[in-house]
């Protein structure tokens, strides 16, 4: 089985860089019109009760015919 912290490991790399930058989300809800900032996807999905690539499929798109999603870099 191989490491997963081997120094050329291409999984292990992507790992770090996704918990050392976070990418913040912003949530319109089209019904009240607040605005609701999650400073991670990983937050963000934890709030609706969802996997964090779900947040990620939908950045720009309408989400629940509801909320719009914004994935901000």
């Amino acid at each position: 089985m191989r490491r997963l912290r081997a120094e050329n490991d291409d999984r292990y790399r992507k790992l770090l860089t996704i918990r050392a930058n976070p990418r913040r989300v912003e949530i319109l809800d089209r019904e009240t019109g607040e605005v609701i900032e999650y400073p991670s996807l990983y937050k963000a999905g934890q709030a609706f009760g969802f996997r964090a690539k779900v947040m990620s499929r939908y950045n720009g798109k309408l989400w629940r015919n509801r909320y719009e999603i914004k994935v901000c870099d």
